[in-house]
């Protein structure tokens, strides 16, 4: 069964794609979201009881790739990839495997790339957009001296009269500490204990909850599943989707204010974010007090507290069904279902864990709620690049060698050329009337003995002939315009798509990047740089043609300890080192285990503009693990590094792009910082032992550079974002 779906899947992709590229869409009605869909909708089997027997991943794996294959099949392209791959793969073993034809790869990855395309679409079009705070300092702000400068000042850009914009721009919102919340009639404090020590507490508390109570919430086992892994993935859960603990307490005026414990708190609850659907949800995974008599009132603070904290819509609680009825069946506690039905709970599905089952109520954030919170990523970074041919550029200023993120521009360019192909005539238009009738009579044959059976017969007496291998070959040339073409070669003679990126060629450039501009996700990203004026700035340009490619991308650290309100601490997945380069490299692990930010330590060098990116290249390309790590944790800070739209006029003829110059118009926006604040996190080991292993963490001083490392890149051997922090 599972074959048989992986087979339709593959043949309903590609029969989109076919539609789609078609251009027909006339008289047919294709929905795209239900492509969107199967990128989702095999994560359930991770928890299911095939799970027993097959490895599925909990990840996007719509064609079942994870639960065929034990091991990775081809060499990396860099040295880095396989140790950082190393630190993901799970420690046990897959047992029974499904079979995968090799041939069905190639069929598989670029069905990948459609979905994802479609998704990276819907994602842009129809993200919600946050709340924006008001006017005044926000809080966690970076000082002046930090504050956000353009990241490239070559005397090209500056010359230009347009390049007025590229000035230093408003830093993008930080997370605020919310100050003392009125959650009704109990406090929520939170534990403040490492994970060690937190099954001790908790068995010490439950002890003193009446067993009806405990029997209808999550038990110590459920929680640690996420805390410490599973089975299926052994991975704990950390970064904004990590547990957090509070106890509650009734407020008292006359209380002496001592902090509760396990003997004297009066309920818990326990919760995290959660991603449902591509939406954000708050789970309540425990919640517990002492007497039924007051179980309403916690449960209202526990409400109020999850939707003041947690960027959320809506709040969801599992009612387990393990009380037996007078029929010897089990059944929910009906005392907290009437409960939750009157504060507006409602249910939502049933939920299966272990054979046990469950009701999952869900209860909507309503207008005598708090107020939604601000949701701040840890990392966003927006890239924006439009490539005009033939534009009409008054005042032309000398031609330069494009100075920003040269993975993009190479996407650019190649959906340029992709469009050419598109537009070109078919090759027999071309031929004169000799090689037209020769091509002619060679159709037919070949048709015949397509339709006639004996194709292999006529192959056998046709001759043979070598062609010269046209591959490229790297070259020892290390200049941006070298790096830009390779990396386009290898676009597509792989036919390799940058991931999280979407790239577009048309003759009406303007109205791409009009329409680009409305997307909600990137609309958000670009508020500040001056984006406004794009769409009549190309349309004064009145270009022959024009492609636009845009990436956005919010993620979380994967772990982080704050320290203040304006530094924090991530641990190191991985280091090396580099000939060439004084300082190590640090690899971050982010809420996208494809996804490390790479910081490297810039002191005491220098380096042009103009050959930042293809210096970063190299120096990745180089890099050989340090194994041990000799580095624990590095300790970053809230910042912003911002450009706003800024043109310049590139060389077309290095890059084979015709002789007229190009007009590129660009711009970035990278914001780092400690994510959503989460007080009731348990600290792990790392984070208790910080004073002791000092001496392992690195404090990263400007100037330094961040780089976005993709595994799926590995074959470009680049990166897919690169900014210098100064």
């Amino acid at each position: 069964a599972l074959l048989h779906c992986r087979a339709v899947s593959l043949d309903l992709v590609e029969a989109f794609d076919r539609w789609h590229v078609s251009g027909r869409r006339g008289g047919m009605s294709l929905d795209p979201s239900y492509l969107v869909n199967m990128k989702d909708d095999t994560r359930w089997l991770a928890d299911s009881p095939l799970a027993d027997f097959l490895q599925f991943s909990e990840k996007s794996d719509p064609f079942f790739v994870v639960p065929s294959c034990r091991e990775p099949q081809a060499s990396p392209s860099n040295p880095m990839t396989a140790t950082l791959q190393a630190k993901l793969r799970a420690k046990q073993s897959r047992g029974n495997q499904l079979p995968l034809q090799g041939p069905l790869l190639r069929r598989i990855r670029k069905a990948e790339l459609v979905i994802m395309k479609e998704s990276m679409q819907a994602r842009l079009s129809h993200a919600e957009r946050r709340p924006r705070p008001a006017s005044a300092p926000r809080f966690g702000q970076a000082p002046p001296r930090e504050a956000a400068r353009p990241f490239v000042k070559d005397l090209a850009y500056a010359a230009a009269p347009e390049a007025a914009g590229a000035e230093a721009v408003a830093p993008r919102p930080k997370p605020t500490k919310l100050e003392k919340l009125d959650l009704g009639a109990y406090l929520a404090l939170p534990w403040n204990v490492s994970e060690s020590a937190a099954q001790e507490l908790f068995e010490r508390y439950i002890q003193r909850v009446p067993e009806a109570l405990v029997q209808n919430t999550d038990t110590w086992q459920a929680l640690e599943a996420s805390l410490q892994g599973s089975g299926n993935d052994p991975r704990p859960v950390r970064g904004p989707l990590a547990l957090e603990f509070f106890w509650l307490k009734r407020k008292d005026p006359d209380s002496d204010g001592a902090r509760p414990s396990a003997e004297t708190a009066e309920g818990l609850c326990v919760f995290q974010l959660q991603r449902s659907g591509g939406k954000a949800v708050g789970q309540l995974r425990h919640f517990s007090v002492l007497s039924m008599d007051f179980f309403e009132e916690a449960l209202t603070s526990v409400k109020n507290l999850m939707f003041a904290r947690l960027p959320v819509t809506s709040i969801r609680y599992v009612i387990w069904c393990r009380e037996k009825g007078e029929d010897g069946k089990l059944k929910a506690n009906t005392a907290v279902e009437d409960v939750l039905k009157n504060l507006c709970f409602r249910w939502f599905r049933f939920e299966n864990n272990k054979g046990v089952r469950g009701k999952e109520m869900n209860r909507p954030r309503g207008e005598a709620d708090p107020a939604l919170p601000l949701e701040v990523p840890s990392l966003e970074i927006c890239l924006g690049q439009v490539w005009l041919r033939g534009a009409n550029v008054a005042n032309v200023q000398k031609t330069v060698q494009y100075a920003g993120n040269l993975a993009l521009a190479a996407g650019c360019l190649r959906a340029l050329k992709g469009k050419d192909e598109a537009d070109a005539p078919p090759p027999e238009s071309l031929l004169d009337s000799v090689a037209a009738a020769a091509w002619a009579s060679c159709k037919r044959s070949l048709q015949s003995a397509v339709f006639g059976g004996h194709l292999d017969h006529l192959l056998q007496h046709l001759t043979p002939m070598r062609l010269e291998n046209a591959k490229s070959k790297e070259t020892g040339e290390r200049s941006s315009t070298a790096l830009t073409c390779r990396m386009l070669q290898q676009m597509e003679e792989g036919g390799q798509e940058l991931p999280e990126v979407m790239c577009q060629a048309v003759n009406e450039a303007p109205e791409l990047v009009r329409r680009g501009l409305t997307q909600a996700a990137l609309r958000q990203a670009v508020e500040g740089l001056n984006t406004e004026t794009m769409v009549e700035t190309l349309t004064q340009r009145n270009a022959k043609d024009g492609a636009f490619g845009r990436m956005v991308l919010a993620l979380e650290w994967q772990q982080v300890n704050v320290l203040d309100e304006n530094t924090f601490e991530v641990p190191v997945a991985a280091a090396a080192r580099c000939v060439s380069h004084p300082h190590p490299l640090m690899y971050l692990a982010t809420s996208d285990e494809c996804i490390f930010v790479v910081a490297i330590p810039w002191h005491g060098l220098s380096v042009k503009d103009k050959d930042f990116f293809t210096t970063v290249t190299y120096l990745l390309r180089d890099a050989t693990p340090m194994e041990p790590c000799p580095i624990s944790s590095v300790q970053l800070f809230n910042l912003d590094v911002r450009q706003a739209v800024r043109p310049c006029n590139v060389d077309a003829s290095p890059l084979a792009m015709g002789k007229t110059p190009l007009h590129v118009i660009d711009f970035s926006s990278l914001s780092v910082c400690t994510g959503r604040w989460m007080p009731g996190k348990l600290a792990t080991e790392s984070d208790m032992t910080a004073g002791v292993a000092a001496q392992q963490r690195f404090t990263l001083q400007r100037p330094f550079a961040l780089c976005l490392w993709h595994n799926d890149m590995d074959e470009l051997n680049a990166p897919l974002f690169a900014s210098m922090v100064r």
